[in-house]
């Protein structure tokens, strides 16, 4: 899946580039595979558009970015086993928390893979679910896997990367947009997943119409002259 943005009218449109082999499709496009290109029916569905000028009447939430670690076993050398959370209070009955992020997304603004899932239970201190938001430079007890710490003898603990609002601009089964307003997250970020039925999210940084794009590095590979292997690394633009 391909998520493509563009101006129509002064509003921002969101895009996405699906594979089809149905008849009922609107293109063609070319899909790369080992053995070389191969065409690809492909389909333009039209997701969501608004107003640039009102970003501000957009749905508003508050969000924290953290970092969940525990310290790791002896045998090596006791570093630290940790992920980082996304976590989004929309004034539902439960957060919204894109959770297990093996990298810290603002290292990595190229992607980072993720779960999302609804966080409803309280906190250990017998708060509502809604004080996870303030829930940081603070320790989860041993043997409570229900609030984030697996292990049988030692504490876990959460600590505040950034913290602040965002507009969510578009929010479907496989793709969710924002505007962040913190500190070190800001600014238009994406996280999507090939299906509704794929586990797996990823949350990267894009550009919005108008913005110079990033060029990053892409792996790939192939065959060669002679059946020979080769790798290399093609420019994409977030």
């Amino acid at each position: 899946m391909e998520v493509k943005h563009r101006l129509e009218n002064g509003k921002l449109i969101h895009e996405v580039l699906e594979k089809a082999l149905d008849t009922q499709t609107a293109g063609e496009g070319y899909e790369w595979i080992p053995e070389g290109y191969a065409r690809r029916r492909i389909k333009r569905v039209k997701i969501h558009q608004v107003n640039l000028n009102e970003m501000k009447e957009l749905k508003k939430a508050r969000f924290l970015l953290r970092r969940h670690h525990w310290k790791g076993q002896f045998v090596v050398r006791g570093m630290p086993v940790d992920h980082w959370d996304l976590v989004l209070d929309k004034g539902a009955k439960c957060l919204d928390e894109f959770s297990g992020m093996e990298n810290n997304p603002l290292d990595h603004p190229e992607g980072v893979s993720c779960l999302r899932k609804d966080c409803c239970i309280g906190t250990p201190e017998d708060k509502s679910n809604r004080e996870w938001m303030k829930f940081y430079g603070k320790s989860i007890p041993p043997n409570h896997p229900e609030w984030g710490n697996p292990n049988k003898r030692i504490p876990a603990y959460m600590d505040k990367v950034d913290t602040g609002s965002v507009n969510i601009i578009s929010d479907t089964d496989t793709f969710v947009s924002f505007m962040f307003h913190g500190k070190e997250l800001k600014g238009y970020w994406i996280t999507k997943r090939e299906s509704p039925k794929a586990e797996i999210w990823v949350f990267s940084k894009s550009s919005l119409p108008g913005e110079p794009r990033k060029e990053t590095q892409q792996a790939g590979f192939g065959r060669g002259r002679g059946g020979q292997r080769r790798s290399w690394n093609s420019p994409t633009f977030a």
